[in-house]
Parts: C-alpha cells; sequence; structure tokens
C-alpha cells in the first residue's frame, strides 16, 4: 500500500520487487482516486487510512509505504493516522517512510514552509514512531535530487528503455525525492530521512 502515491511511481515499480503483488493506495486528491479506479481498477485506491484499513482488516498489508506524505499532516492527525498504519499492518510487514530532514538547528527556518505542517529531526521521528508503537530498523539520513544525488538519474538515463524500470526497482534506495526544507546553507541541500520500521509487540 502507497500512502500519498501522486501519479504512481512507486506503485509500478512494485511488480519488480514483490512476487504478484496486491497493489493498494491511499490518495487524499479526489481526481487521481477517480483516475486510479478508473484506469486501474487492479489497485484499490481509499481516500482515508481508515477506510483502507476497514477493507484490509488488521494486519491486513505486507507492507506500506509513505513517500513524502507524513509531512503534510499536522501533529495530531499524524498520531491518529500512525495508530491506523500499525494496526493496518501485518506483524511480519513493514513500513517505509521518507520524509524531508530538517536537523534541529533548522527548524525555525522550516516554520513557514508550506504546504508542510509537520517537519522531522531524525531523533524526533524515531521517537514519534516508537511511540506509536513501532520498532525502528534504519532510519538514515541521505541525499536527496541534488548534487551527488542526481547521480542515478544521469544512470537511467544511459540504460536501454526496456532494462529501466527493472534497473531502476534494483536502485530503488538511490531514488529520494530530495524535498529540502529549512536548512540555510546549499551544502545541505537535498537531505531526507529514509526510515524502515516494524510494528511492536507481535
Amino acid at each position: 500500500m502507497d500512502i500519498g502515491p501522486g501519479y504512481g511511481d512507486a506503485l509500478r515499480l512494485a511488480r519488480h520487487m514483490l512476487p504478484e503483488p496486491r497493489l493498494a493506495c491511499v490518495e487524499f486528491n479526489q481526481d487521481l482516486v477517480r483516475f486510479y479506479r478508473s484506469v486501474m481498477p487492479q489497485i484499490s485506491a481509499h481516500t482515508s487510512i481508515k477506510g483502507a484499513l476497514e477493507e484490509f482488516g488488521p494486519g491486513g498489508v505486507k507492507y506500506v509505504y509513505a513517500a513524502h506524505s507524513l509531512e503534510h499532516f499536522d501533529i495530531k492527525d499524524l498520531k491518529i493516522e500512525l495508530q491506523n498504519i500499525r494496526n493496518l499492518l501485518h506483524k511480519n510487514g513493514a513500513f517505509i517512510i521518507e520524509v524531508p530532514h530538517v536537523p534541529e538547528h533548522a527548524f525555525n527556518a522550516a516554520r513557514n514552509h508550506t504546504p508542510h505542517l509537520i517537519f522531522f529531526s531524525r531523533k524526533g521521528l524515531g521517537k514519534m514512531l516508537q511511540g506509536a508503537g513501532f520498532r525502528v530498523r534504519l532510519c538514515v539520513e541521505v541525499i536527496g535530487k541534488y548534487g551527488a544525488g542526481k547521480n542515478y538519474a544521469a544512470s537511467m538515463r544511459q540504460k536501454a528503455p526496456e532494462e529501466t524500470e527493472k534497473a531502476l526497482a534494483q536502485q530503488l534506495a538511490a531514488v529520494n525525492a530530495g524535498d529540502w526544507i529549512g536548512a540555510p546553507d546549499n551544502a545541505k541541500r537535498g537531505k531526507i530521512l529514509k526510515c524502515v520500521v516494524q510494528k511492536m509487540g507481535d
């Protein structure tokens, strides 16, 4: 399940990474939900995480992916949605997260960076996830599509068209959106946090 899939890049890659996946998404843009339901009816599209939980039931989803979605919730709503995601996730599943990284010293500069409603440092995100009942398996700060982060795009363009999707899937860890906010110096541009977590207590 992809939360906030946009035009479905991660959903298209899923078939290269998972054997016969059953795909689903939560998209808050009503036009995109209509698009998914009309063009790709095989993808179960929902307008809320709670709606997905009602369809799949507790523990009904093996992988949940949220790239550049969590920062668009306010903190009160995000705490509720993290509980819904935890309930949705299979006991052996994984929740994969990508959010813009804002170091603690840069929070003041980030405050007016709309449409982001919440800002994450590595430490703060880890504490929030643990508080919601997740065990953090991995949480790293990586560069986005700036500077060295552009290299993956160049390598994709050099490959034959028929190899591109599969190669991109194999290098997915390098595909970082680089939704940079907050840092005053260009040296920090493009940093994001990537985390992999699992449910605690199951």
